[in-house]
């Protein structure tokens, strides 16, 4: 069995110039699109296509975590793992219990609700560290 990658996506970084940058120009392109602004110089068809834009933008910037089989995003309050599944499971840091790993299972124990039990065989050994030390690092936060 081939060992597996997870990708690491952290929400906490600050974002980069460019993509503020472009994350204002969708904003800009859906509200020309909402607004209608230069509807009487441009034809109707190009003030949709940029409509389109900006939104196809935000889509896919938001639907990172889909891109990869395996990816985990987190941010200081709360963390999205999405391994070997479709749906990712959320946890927020403040409501994890306790968390251990047996049998490359990550077993996390919540305060309010079920345990989550996530399955990491086939997972990289360094993947499940880093895994376990986000978890950590933001847990005993409080």
């Amino acid at each position: 069995m081939k060992i597996q990658k997870i990708h690491f996506i952290d929400l906490t970084k600050k974002k980069s110039f460019i993509s503020i940058l472009l994350f204002i120009l969708a904003l800009i392109l859906i509200l020309i699109g909402f607004i209608k602004p230069f509807e009487f110089y441009i034809s109707k068809t190009y003030s949709n296509y940029g409509w389109a834009i900006g939104f196809l933008y935000l889509a896919a910037y938001h639907s990172r975590i889909y891109w990869y089989k395996n990816c985990v995003q987190w941010n200081k309050k709360s963390i999205n793992i999405r391994v070997k599944s479709i749906f990712s499971k959320s946890v927020q840091f403040y409501n994890i219990k306790a968390y251990q790993m047996t049998n490359n299972n990550l077993t996390i124990s919540r305060i309010f609700g079920k345990d989550i039990i996530i399955d990491l065989n086939g997972i990289s050994t360094d993947d499940t560290r880093k895994l376990e030390s986000i978890i950590d690092q933001y847990h005993t936060k409080k």
